[in-house]
């Protein structure tokens, strides 16, 4: 997740340094071609498929289809905006989700609640500029990396007592 992060986060970059003016879908098709340049391979990987396809999801289901409601409290449109979102990414990978695993998790979309932003908003920046410190001050770069790792452990204990109630996944018998 951080390679892909990384690779889209640069094409946005150079884009904007070379003033190019990128539609979502191109940058999307970059980043997925640029993927399967640098390890062809990585299209045998679930990670991928569910990663790509949780981006397209969410270009395609709040492009323009899904609005919300103008007339409410700031703060009430960004939480109806990120469930809105997250509900398109619930739904729209429940095929992936019974296709690589044979299973629908019932409590993903309260799991995604807490996993999307908790990657997106520490795990990730502090990864990244652990990886860039490494060149300047390896030292800083480790206990970045050391935090990272120690946050995700915190993510894991969180899934792992939410995937602990009854009735959680939903198992598809052929």
């Amino acid at each position: 997740p951080i390679q892909r992060a990384f690779i889209m986060f640069s094409i946005i970059i150079f884009a904007q340094l070379r003033r190019r003016v990128l539609s979502i879908w191109q940058g999307w098709c970059i980043a997925m071609l640029t993927m399967l340049i640098i390890n062809p391979f990585i299209v045998l990987s679930e990670s991928f498929w569910l990663s790509f396809g949780a981006v397209a999801t969410i270009f395609y289901g709040l492009g323009s289809r899904l609005k919300v409601v103008t007339n409410q409290t700031y703060s009430r449109k960004i939480w109806t905006g990120w469930g809105h979102t997250q509900w398109v990414i619930s739904v729209g990978l429940v095929p992936a989700s019974l296709w690589f695993f044979q299973q629908l998790s019932i409590l993903g979309f309260f799991a995604n609640l807490i996993a999307i932003p908790w990657v997106g908003f520490i795990v990730l920046p502090i990864s990244l500029l652990g990886g860039l410190c490494h060149f300047v001050c390896p030292k800083v770069a480790t206990i970045l990396i050391l935090i990272g790792d120690k946050s995700l452990v915190c993510l894991w204990e969180v899934l792992n007592y939410i995937a602990a109630f009854p009735l959680s996944n939903y198992f598809l018998v052929i």
